[in-house]
């Protein structure tokens, strides 16, 4: 792939989005509204608790230093 300098991209973080979202996309396609809203409950309960882990991490580690 290449930019308009002809540069060759090795990521393209907009790509990336639009595949991220087509994932999303096929995977709600056949839910229903209740399903989905539970699809994303669980996905932000997720996200938050991998948040909070990092964050003991990283704390755990500059207590260490």
């Amino acid at each position: 792939m290449t930019n308009k300098n002809n540069k060759i991209k090795h990521f393209d973080c907009v790509e990336m989005m639009h595949q991220g979202a087509a994932l999303v996309q096929a995977e709600l396609a056949n839910k229903s509204l209740e399903e989905q809203v539970d699809y994303w409950n669980k996905k932000t309960q997720s996200l938050l608790e991998r948040q909070a882990n990092l964050r003991e991490h990283t704390f755990q580690t500059q207590d260490q230093q």
